[in-house]
């Protein structure tokens, strides 16, 4: 699981949620295998699946991504590095 990667290449927490609605491959169990938080819905679509898995995260930075994403870790690191020097507010 390449954000698992990340998470120990960046040094920084995560949470992985996978909101699964009636998968047939065995989505839930492979992503239970490398920790993932599990919630499986009722109700198909993209939206719902992410305004409750939102709704579901207890960090402060959300990444969304789709089943097919790949997260390389210099794009993650990338990520991080813009929350961590903001760009100054303009006057």
């Amino acid at each position: 699981m390449s954000i698992a990667y990340i998470s120990n290449v960046c040094k920084v927490p995560t949470e992985v949620i996978v909101v699964d609605f009636q998968s047939t491959d065995d989505t839930p169990k492979i992503a239970r295998k490398y920790g993932a938080k599990i919630i499986e819905v009722d109700k198909a679509g993209v939206g719902y699946a992410t305004y409750v898995g939102v709704a579901e995260a207890s960090g402060d930075i959300i990444v969304r991504t789709d089943a097919d994403t790949i997260i390389t870790p210099s794009a993650m690191w990338s990520l991080l590095k813009g929350f961590n020097n903001p760009l100054k507010k303009l006057a």
